[in-house]
């Protein structure tokens, strides 16, 4: 993490795995973008990824050697 935030490669909405951004933080953010759009009579699209077992599928030997490089 350390490593991670000095480089500051998250994305700033990226919410999950980081400390004081929770998904209810999400959910907030992104219910106010919802109504912000509404309002301007926008459309808004959002697309949600779970990429949790994702990593399970991934020869973990390939992974650590791509790694190293």
């Amino acid at each position: 993490m350390k490593y991670i935030q000095k480089h500051n490669i998250l994305y700033k909405n990226q919410y999950e795995f980081r400390k004081s951004h929770s998904t209810e933080m999400a959910m907030t953010e992104l219910t106010s973008n919802l109504a912000d759009m509404i309002d301007e009579n926008k459309i808004m699209a959002e697309i949600f990824l779970d990429l949790s077992k994702a990593f399970d599928t991934v020869n973990h030997s390939i992974l650590i050697a791509k790694l190293q490089y």
